[in-house]
């Protein structure tokens, strides 16, 4: 009984250890982006689909929403005007799928809180802290929207992968590449 006993309280010291590991790593975890002063201006969403080149579905505020990435604008997948699909939209929101390989998300709000269609406007990082506008802009993928407070960042991006033809820029004639908005004049 006495043996019995022993190996009893040996194995709740251990699961007590563990828990005392798992929650010092839990607050680890939670208290370096609060300490950073990070965290007050990112929130986490759980990514629910791709809807195109520049749209995603998320779990945002508890609430199942349409997210507009903020400062880029990439290829519709389908215009209206001529009832054609795009091929460089559906290879844009490709791109999209593969950069957000990810359930989490952090999104920022960049500028107004929502578009003309009542989607929200983030700024979007995967789990991995990769901004994903920058991303789609320097593989050429999506165009920069300057009268985001991001837009003139990744002027130079978007430079860059007209030069090297990444993205839709290697296309002849496929599609036509987006224009870059320019800065807004009062």
């Amino acid at each position: 009984m006495k043996n019995r006993l022993v190996e009893y309280i040996s194995q709740l010291k251990k699961v007590i250890l563990r828990l005392f590991k798992l929650t010092l790593r839990l607050l680890l975890i939670f208290s370096l982006p609060i300490m950073a002063g990070w965290w007050s201006y990112h929130h986490i969403a759980r990514l629910g689909t791709v809807i195109d080149g520049d749209t995603i579905t998320a779990m945002y505020q508890l609430k199942p929403v349409k997210i507009r990435l903020s400062a880029v604008n990439a290829p519709e997948l389908y215009d209206y005007g001529h009832h054609v699909k795009q091929t460089c939209g559906q290879e844009s929101k490709d791109e999209l799928v593969k950069l957000l390989n990810t359930k989490w998300l952090y999104v920022q709000r960049d500028g107004d809180d929502k578009d003309r269609y009542g989607r929200f406007i983030r700024a979007v990082f995967t789990a991995k802290l990769i901004d994903v506008q920058e991303e789609l802009i320097n593989d050429g993928w999506a165009v920069p929207q300057y009268h985001s407070s991001r837009g003139a960042v990744y002027h130079e991006l978007h430079q860059a992968a007209m030069e090297a033809k990444r993205g839709w820029f290697d296309r002849e004639n496929n599609c036509k590449p987006l224009i870059a908005e320019g800065p807004k004049v009062d």
